[in-house]
């Protein structure tokens, strides 16, 4: 690896073998805005005087794109995921999370129940199914998910949300009564 003055700014870049400036489709008028491409892989470079050594900026770059990687997922390291969607509960013992990957089974009865306390939605946020205490609301849980069964096997938590919220997601089909 060795470096090079960026030609519009004068500040030392980190470049490997090979390696040339790249503009990024748009005009390029501040370093953060140019690119430094090797061979097959993408290094990005970023400036703080924390890392003096281009080295050191590019291996500081990977770890940060790795942790972003992993928390865009949703998913935290001990399987806890952020679920947001529709919180259906039918009739007595059943109950499903209908978010954008699908339909998750929350309760059935005399079959899985999920561990922990099912969401609490506010009354005005809830809609019932004829004049029952069944219906369905939107809400956000942070679950433990079983991706082969389709099940959530832990609430975590949970927090109600407007039911706007679902309605507007795209992604998300309202359940029919």
């Amino acid at each position: 690896m060795n470096a090079a003055l960026h030609p519009q700014s004068r500040q030392l870049v980190a470049l490997h073998w090979n390696a040339h400036f790249v503009p990024r489709p748009h005009f390029a008028s501040r370093l953060s805005d140019y690119h430094v491409f090797a061979s097959h892989k993408e290094c990005p470079v970023r400036y703080a005087s924390l890392f003096r050594t281009p080295a050191s900026r590019c291996a500081a770059l990977l770890v940060l794109t790795a942790l972003i990687a992993a928390t865009a997922s949703g998913k935290a390291p001990d399987g806890i995921e952020n679920r947001c969607g529709w919180f259906v509960n039918p009739s007595p013992g059943n109950a499903s999370l209908l978010d954008r990957d699908g339909e998750w089974t929350v309760a059935m009865q005399g079959g899985h129940q999920a561990e922990g306390n099912w969401p609490s939605i506010d009354k005005k946020q809830w809609v019932a199914y004829g004049g029952t205490g069944y219906g369905y609301g939107c809400t956000c849980m942070r679950v433990v998910t079983d991706a082969e069964e389709d099940t959530i096997k832990r609430i975590v938590s949970s927090q109600s949300k407007p039911l706007l919220q679902c309605r507007r997601d795209p992604k998300l089909t309202e359940p029919r009564l």
